[in-house]
């Protein structure tokens, strides 16, 4: 993987340009939102998630008989896949950060932080200095749905950037057992594209998570790029 991404934009609201959450010019993206016209200037100018059809099986959009709503009852349902579940809410080796800079005047900036909840890797490769990511999990933690949502393209963001991924998957679980699909790629010039598909139990989020990483790379081997992280 090659260096971090450093993103420009056209304009930085005042209202983030002037907090601190931990020192100077840090933003934390499990507060930022709190305030609606950050939420607005992040749709317009960083991520403004596309829809986009995944194909899966029907049962997929229902419970299996006797399965849990949470997350943590189907960890080990990634394993069979080659992949390991990292819980890193807790842990400081999971925060990210990316530099926001004002387009002209690079003393005008902001340093972006997150942290989800729950990373996906793959299982071999389990040393926390040399990980690699395909897929980034939060968890509701808010009454509002929007927040996590923001929460989660936060760290799609951040990641996508900071670690310059060719790719990531997200997905966000909800306290009813229904979780959202997304993906970030990156477009022919570099850029990210950021796309959220249909919900469907979280008893089956081992199973997307797969469909969603075969057909990034079918994509991608179907255009001849060959940077795949994992």
């Amino acid at each position: 993987m090659g260096g971090a991404i450093e993103i420009s934009v056209n304009s930085i609201p005042d209202s983030i340009l002037t907090r601190n959450d931990n020192d100077v010019h840090s933003v934390h993206a499990s507060t930022a939102f709190l305030d609606e016209d950050i939420e607005n200037w992040f749709y317009n100018n960083l991520v403004f998630p596309v829809d986009w059809e995944l194909e899966y099986p029907t049962e997929y959009l229902e419970s299996n008989i006797n399965s849990s709503i949470n997350f943590t009852s189907y960890i080990d349902s990634f394993l069979p896949f080659g992949y390991k579940v990292l819980d890193i809410q807790n842990n400081s080796y999971g925060n990210a950060r990316l530099k926001i800079v004002l387009k002209g005047d690079k003393s005008k900036f902001f340093n972006f932080s997150g942290r989800a909840d729950y990373l996906v890797t793959t299982s071999e490769d389990f040393s926390i200095g040399t990980t690699k990511m395909v897929c980034v999990i939060e968890i509701q933690s808010k009454k509002d749905k929007k927040q996590c949502l923001l929460q989660l393209l936060s760290y799609l963001l951040i990641l996508m950037n900071s670690k310059n991924l060719p790719w990531l998957v997200g997905f966000l679980v909800y306290n009813d057992g229904s979780c959202r699909a997304f993906r970030a790629t990156r477009d022919n010039n570099g850029g990210c594209i950021y796309e959220m598909d249909s919900c469907f139990h979280v008893s089956h989020i081992a199973e997307m998570m797969n469909i969603i990483i075969n057909e990034i790379k079918s994509n991608y081997n179907n255009n001849n790029i060959n940077n795949l992280n994992v």
